[in-house]
């Protein structure tokens, strides 16, 4: 039997951290995650949302696949490391939602670049020699 290796984590916490798990060559990503839930997550994990990423190291970033494929075909292809990530209820929410007050970085900076300035010494200059001296090094 195949094995792949599984990370499951919500937001920054790592629920389940890498571990090897068998899977059938024809179960679909869904029915190995609900099998993963169910032994090894509390009740309150199982009915969550979730995406996967396959990647062929831990620390490479992978590639994001639908619950409905193949298992196996998905870790032949891109690696047979998948990282489960819940999705919360928040980041659902917001994705339904527009934005409408959507900051600006850059009207951020405009606004506080006015607060900003290098203040200026005023040397009065005593001959004209010094004065141009001044204004060249300004």
């Amino acid at each position: 039997m195949p094995i792949i290796h599984v990370k499951i984590s919500y937001k920054s916490k790592i629920l389940k951290d890498w571990e090897d798990l068998p899977v059938g060559r024809e179960t679909k990503i869904k029915v190995f995650f609900g099998d993963i839930s169910i032994l090894y997550l509390s009740s309150e994990w199982c009915n969550l949302n979730f995406e996967v990423k396959f990647s062929p190291s831990k620390t490479l970033v992978g590639e994001k696949i639908s619950a409905e494929c193949i298992a196996w075909e998905a870790a032949c292809q891109y690696g047979i490391y998948a990282h489960f990530y819940f999705i919360s209820q928040e980041i659902i929410e917001s994705h339904r939602i527009p934005a409408v007050n959507i900051i600006n970085a850059f009207d951020i900076i405009r606004a506080s670049s006015n607060d900003i300035f290098v203040p200026e010494f005023n040397d009065l200059p005593k001959n004209a020699l010094e004065k141009l001296r001044i204004d060249l090094f300004i």
